[in-house]
């Protein structure tokens, strides 16, 4: 491994699945290629910005943090009870409203 800083604090690099990527806050970058299995399966991260809702039409939104490469990657979102509205479950960050 090449640049990296004298000092190294190993409680900040982060692995980011998405692009193959090992950050170092935003200062330094390590392209992971086949440091990953590609065997391995992907690990569901799904992330909502509130867990309740207020309003009755209050929208959550949805976002994949799931770690994998995103690269050619599908998405098929479900919720229970079924959504009133949702503006599409086959992207990688749908919006919904429960409804009431």
């Amino acid at each position: 491994m090449r640049n990296l800083p004298f000092v190294l604090n190993g409680n900040i690099l982060r692995p980011f699945y998405k692009e193959d990527k090992l950050r170092l806050r935003n200062l330094w970058k390590w392209y992971l290629g086949s440091a990953i299995p590609t065997s391995l399966k992907p690990v569901a991260q799904p992330m909502v910005d509130k867990q309740y809702a207020f309003c009755s039409r209050d929208t959550f939104y949805f976002d994949d943090y799931s770690i994998l490469n995103h690269t050619n990657a599908t998405w098929t979102w479900t919720f229970e009870p079924q959504p009133m509205w949702i503006d599409d479950a086959q992207k990688r960050n749908p919006k919904l409203s429960l409804g009431g």
